[in-house]
């Protein structure tokens, strides 16, 4: 046998948690035909296989790890490929414990085999002394077994993979390591889509018989896919039976961390706004960018509460295109700039385009006709999304630039994280009065404002940044409404990327419920203000989402990372109020800028 790889010995000296004997809920991973592996014995080892099968044949008193006599090879031995690795890590001091079994699967007569086999373990008493220590190894013999009242006859280190129901309440099970049936007698189900309920129902008797039995249980010849890995834990099957042991071992590891319930359905939206009618020109413009938030993120959000969300009661929806100046995936700099001035530019610039040149943004159009400005961000304020509407830069961590022009920009309110920045007196504006709590704002007052609420950003909704969003939009609406003037108010949840970037399921989906509040608030304000626009939409997805499994009863998802970063995929637009069916279709994320500079008459 080959020597193993430095690189995956590197990952050999893990603690595996299945026991051979111990049925219940504990997963584990069966890495079917083994020796048919890039790497035998090496690859399953470190990808924390609970089992590694062999198959094995007896010729001329030789054990060879082979499916059929006619394929032998005369260096592929039990004990090159298996025993010898085997006795490796038991006598390593590297790591303390693992807990593994060998199935080792007869090809040839039972008996002899096995006689063989205990034969050949004499060179490793380590081997057969390792079922008893904290480094744990069950040696089990499946395919060509002794009958079952033999079992008993041979020594405590060898167990059996009893495969037969009709006499499994009869035997004696003490030597019985687990319980293998083929998967087709149950379902001819592929491992794509869903299996049927008499299929599911089946299985579950089964296992459920097995469970009593407190024995694992394993299903040989069964579909080897994320769907199927995930639909044999879900079912409990103690040993999931694949050829691809480190994908499938990153899965069901990632599998708990991407599970999602949320049992308390968010209040539905209300049901009158399909009989309201707005003007078809507004005055104001509220703004709200999920920052990451695609399509699979807002299902995500919507079958987590109670399957609904107050955005999808919006009749006016577009697809909007992403892509920055210089690369197929935005950032969030250049995202963020397409909306706020109508330009692409390169990725990390912020308020200037390709050029380097400076770009008016939408507020600074506004201001020019005495429109209030606002920005709500659970980012820091010199974040890439909020500073967009107010800063000019070519690198987007130019925070010194960034304080310099909020300094001298004509922002009305703008609450977000960033208190160092007044700790470090770098943020100065002497016409702005700054607090550090929403609630010492009187929103009856008149004048600019400066809310930092936390040192750098806020923190995530599951880290208790509690109803801060909902709460920032509705104080600064009201606000607004107060002074009697027109206003664009953007409005960022930048926690919903966040949550892509960290593969965080949780994160992503208690952020998108979280946005959603906040955009309850402001339709209510829309109904009640019928010159306002709003518009929903997000500079670009996160994580590359998808939903391959859940339950509605339930409130349970899997969300499944294809990513840790930004993706091209189109983000979604929802739009009400004033002017809203002008924003149907498919564009570029610069018309965002454009429409809305048309309806309200502004000319670049």
């Amino acid at each position: 046998m080959n020597k193993p790889l430095p690189l995956l010995f590197a990952f050999l000296f893990v603690n595996f948690t299945m026991s051979a004997q111990e049925a219940g809920n504990k997963i584990g991973i069966h890495s079917h035909n083994d020796y048919a592996q890039r790497v035998p014995f090496w690859e399953a080892f470190s990808s924390e296989s609970s089992s590694i099968e062999a198959d094995v044949f007896l010729k001329d008193g030789v054990l060879y790890v082979t499916h059929d006599e006619k394929d032998i090879q005369k260096e592929h031995t039990l004990t090159s490929m298996y025993l010898k690795p085997l006795s490796e890590v038991i006598k390593s001091k590297r790591y303390s414990n693992f807990d593994l079994q060998l199935l080792i699967d007869f090809k040839s007569a039972a008996e002899p085999t096995l006689n063989a086999l205990l034969s050949e373990l004499n060179n490793f008493p380590e081997i057969k002394e390792a079922y008893k220590t904290n480094k744990k190894l069950t040696l089990v013999i499946s395919g060509n077994r002794p009958l079952p009242e033999k079992y008993g006859s041979y020594p405590d280190y060898i167990m059996f993979d009893h495969q037969s129901l009709s006499d499994i309440e009869k035997i004696d099970l003490d030597k019985v390591a687990m319980v293998s049936f083929p998967f087709r007698i149950f379902s001819v189900w592929n491992g794509k889509g869903r299996l049927t309920h008499a299929d599911e129902n089946r299985l579950k008797t089964v296992i459920e018989r097995i469970h009593k039995l407190k024995k694992p249980i394993r299903f040989w010849g069964s579909p080897d896919s994320k769907t199927a890995w995930y639909t044999f834990a879900k079912l409990g099957v103690n040993y999931i039976n694949t050829d691809q042991p480190h994908e499938c071992n990153s899965y069901l590891k990632s599998l708990e961390s991407n599970l999602v319930n949320f049992t308390k359905p968010g209040v539905l939206g209300n049901s009158r706004r399909s009989e309201i009618l707005f003007d078809r020109q507004p005055v104001n413009v509220i703004l709200m960018i999920g920052d990451g938030n695609g399509l699979a993120q807002i299902s995500s959000g919507m079958y987590a509460n109670g399957n609904h969300l107050s955005m999808l009661s919006i009749k006016d929806l577009g697809l909007v295109k992403t892509q920055s100046a210089d690369d197929f995936t935005t950032d969030s700099a250049a995202g963020a700039t397409a909306l706020a001035t109508g330009e692409k530019t390169n990725n990390r610039y912020i308020g200037v385009g390709s050029d380097g040149k400076d770009l008016l943004t939408i507020f600074d159009y506004l201001k020019q006709r005495q429109y209030l400005t606002g920005i709500i961000t659970t980012d820091a304020i010199t974040g890439a999304t909020p500073s967009a509407f107010y800063g000019h830069t070519n690198e987007r961590d130019n925070s010194e630039k960034l304080l310099a022009d909020l300094n001298q920009s004509e922002v009305d309110v703008f609450i977000g994280g960033g208190a160092k920045y007044l700790e470090e007196k770098k943020l100065n504006d002497s016409d702005r009065n700054y607090l550090i709590s929403l609630n010492d704002w009187d929103v009856m007052d008149s004048g600019k404002v400066g809310i930092l609420a936390a040192y750098s950003g806020l923190p995530s909704k599951i880290q208790g940044r509690g109803e801060y969003l909902l709460e920032a939009t509705d104080k600064t609406l009201r606000h607004f409404n107060n002074s009697k003037k027109p206003f664009m108010l953007m409005i960022e949840n930048g926690h919903i990327d966040s949550g892509g970037h960290a593969n965080n399921a949780e994160m992503v989906v208690s952020e998108e419920i979280d946005f959603d509040k906040a955009i309850k608030v402001a339709m209510n304000f829309v109904d009640e203000n019928k010159r306002t626009l709003l518009i929903i939409t997000a500079d670009h997805e996160t994580g590359g989402i998808s939903l391959p499994h859940g339950n509605l009863e339930t409130a349970e998802l899997e969300l499944q990372f294809h990513s840790d970063d930004h993706t091209g995929i189109m983000v979604p637009l929802f739009a009400y109020g004033a002017g809203a069916e002008n924003f149907r279709g498919v564009y570029e994320n610069t018309e965002i800028f454009n429409k809305i500079m048309s309806l309200l008459k502004i000319e670049k």
